[in-house]
């Protein structure tokens, strides 16, 4: 098969026709800083948003087709957000959105080009996250195999008082009654898709690079979406 891309889940030589002329840069994403300048002080003071905090970045794809491809129906495709998936990193999703017009020129008798500009998210993550979720009714050991600590969703099952550590880092929760799932991303607790009403205690968890210990405490079950990210 020519060089391709997946974009929402359609591949764009198989589906479309579209395949790859010059295959992207691989980027490694800056890290988003403040450049603070001091009076009286040489150079200046880097100031970082956060641990791990990255910027976006542009990806341009340029596409060969053949004169008979559907203009309409790929530029109903090529629009909006949705996951990147490139041929020679195929078990890496990238979060994106095109950015820019995208416009097919003639480039030959029975041939025409066109670049699509995506906007894309600086961490990469597992094309088959489901393979990931981690199941524990016991203290274990996991290994996060990313480059970057992650942000789980932890789903926690059990009653009263509950502690659980991961990486250390622990987290413990009063009032529970069933299960409590924990977004370490967008920092809310809910249950039953409603906001939690008992009392925590600890920071959101993050999952450090390598081999990690779990301590399930008092939980019946700890269930983990680690949702592994690689630069």
């Amino acid at each position: 098969m020519m060089p391709w891309f997946i974009w929402k889940g359609k591949n764009s030589y198989s589906d479309y026709g579209l395949w790859i002329k010059k295959l992207p840069d691989r980027v490694r994403p800056n890290e988003r800083y403040e450049e603070i300048e001091i009076p009286g002080r040489a150079g200046s003071l880097i100031m970082l948003e956060g641990d791990d905090v990255y910027a976006s970045y542009q990806m341009r794809i340029t596409v060969w087709a053949r004169n008979t491809l559907n203009i309409n129906e790929i530029n109903k495709w090529l629009t909006g957000a949705g996951n990147l998936i490139i041929c020679t990193d195929e078990s890496k999703i990238v979060e994106a959105r095109v950015v820019d017009s995208v416009t097919f020129s003639r480039v030959g008798n029975n041939l025409m080009q066109a670049t699509i500009l995506f906007l894309c998210s600086p961490l990469r993550k597992n094309r088959y996250y489901t393979n990931d979720y981690i199941s524990l009714n016991a203290n274990g050991t996991i290994v996060n195999p990313g480059d970057v600590p992650s942000r789980p969703k932890v789903a926690v099952t059990g009653t009263g008082t509950i502690t659980v550590s991961i990486g250390g880092e622990a987290m413990s929760f009063s009032g529970v009654n069933g299960t409590i799932l924990v977004d370490c991303d967008a920092n809310i607790i809910t249950s039953s898709g409603e906001i939690w009403q008992g009392s925590t205690v600890g920071d959101f968890w993050k999952i450090p690079v390598g081999k990690v210990d779990v301590d399930v405490g008092t939980a019946l079950a700890v269930q983990i979406e680690p949702e592994w990210r690689w630069l």
